[in-house]
């Protein structure tokens, strides 16, 4: 059964696509940064949506989001993902961006299969605290190196036209999109069913 458990790819879109109206800048691109107001809205929407998919929701004194869907046995540790919904100036609409919103899809997908994990899943909005970042050719990664020397890691990544990433000229495909996105649901699946 659990093969054929696939995420909603035309709900993610739709997700994504509400989020890109959020902070619009330049043509093509978001101003999303920390702390304001469409950095506000834009968390407050997404924590509307948790609650909706029936996460219990609570934010630390740094402002990071923990969106929890409850597994069986919620003593053990869960199993989180996420990234950050802010910005850079003049942003794209996809880095970070994804990583929360996709997590969302994962705990809707699972909700819409009736399927119980033994862990629970936090989806994480993470603020930027300023963590000096790896020289890597990508620009991303920084993240999930940091997270490493907490726990087990992983991070996923799904094509941007051209390569290009982290401005405003990036752009994305949902039929590019989705498969990285059921990557992600397998991957937290299996982690949280162990």
């Amino acid at each position: 059964m659990r093969e054929a458990i696939c995420i909603d790819g035309e709900r993610l879109w739709r997700t994504v696509e509400r989020s890109g109206e959020i902070g619009v800048g330049r043509p093509g691109g978001l101003v999303r940064l920390a702390l304001s107001e469409a950095d506000r809205e834009m968390r407050d929407l997404f924590v509307r949506w948790c609650r909706e998919a029936g996460c219990s929701v609570t934010i630390d004194r740094l402002g990071n989001i923990f969106a929890r869907r409850a597994g069986s046995e919620p003593d053990l540790s869960p199993v989180l993902i996420g990234s950050h919904l802010d910005t850079q100036v003049n942003g794209g609409k996809y880095d970070g961006i994804l990583g929360v919103l996709a997590g969302l899809e994962v705990i809707r997908t699972l909700n819409d299969h009736g399927v119980i994990t033994r862990r629970s899943i936090e989806v994480v909005e993470a603020k930027r605290l300023g963590v000096p970042t790896l020289d890597i050719a990508s620009q991303a990664g920084q993240d999930a190196y940091h997270m490493s020397k907490v726990g087990p890691t992983a991070m996923i990544f799904t094509p941007c036209r051209d390569g290009v990433t982290h401005n405003k000229h990036e752009h994305a495909e949902m039929s590019r999109t989705v498969p990285g996105a059921n990557v992600l649901l397998h991957a937290v699946l299996a982690r949280a069913t162990r």
